[in-house]
């Protein structure tokens, strides 16, 4: 049994038999909290519908705001394999459970999307991948709060691919805009610094490097 406010290990420390089974138990009780209750085939027509209305409205834009791409079934397609794309490599990778979901290189789409078309269309496609993708995720606020920011610096530093400097100027203020987020996120729960793990910040860098 753990107990509230139980000290389970220490950073660099060795793993006892004891120690690894309250982690596992713990690990057991945070799978049991995350699973959806209730009917899977209810569950799906839900993440349907939601992701049916996001994509709605993203076609709703189009046609108000950008009729030139709405009528453009080249452009179209190019836009949902992008974003099909993206969001299966997603869940692969929730299925597998990698260890951190920040080394898929997530700000590229919006890079390609600002470069073939413009800042609004850019930010309008960021903004859904991000909300579907939320449907499916753990800690899902800590994913869109991270990547929106992240997604927006993106959009915002890109001009054109013409200088290649350019590109790594925009890399390192994703990662800058990474890192800040990501240690705020940590110092409003816990309130201090010891909680922060440098290694952490690795899936930041290598998503950027990607």
């Amino acid at each position: 049994m753990v107990q509230k406010g139980e000290l389970l290990a220490e950073r660099d420390k060795i793993v006892n038999n004891e120690t690894y089974q309250k982690l596992e138990s713990l690990r057991k009780v945070f799978e049991d909290e995350a699973k959806i209750s209730g009917n899977n085939t209810f569950v799906a027509l839900g993440q349907f519908m939601l992701v049916g209305l996001a994509m709605s409205l993203l076609m709703v834009f189009l046609y108000i705001f950008r009729k030139q791409i709405y009528f453009n079934n080249r452009l179209l397609s190019i836009i949902f394999i992008v974003i099909i794309a993206m969001l299966g490599v997603l869940s692969w990778a929730v299925q597998l459970k990698i260890s951190s979901l920040y080394f898929i290189p997530y700000c590229g789409v919006p890079i390609i999307f600002r470069i073939l078309f413009d800042t609004r269309v850019a930010l309008n496609i960021h903004l859904l991948m991000v909300l579907i993708a939320a449907l499916f995720v753990p800690n899902s606020f800590d994913f869109v709060f991270l990547q929106f920011l992240a997604g927006l610096v993106s959009i915002y530093s890109i001009k054109s691919m013409v200088k290649r400097e350019q590109f790594l100027i925009s890399s390192l203020l994703i990662l800058t805009t990474y890192i800040i987020a990501y240690i705020g996120l940590i110092l409003i729960r816990n309130g201090t610094l010891s909680n922060i793990y440098w290694i952490d910040l690795m899936p930041f860098i290598v998503s950027v490097g990607l």
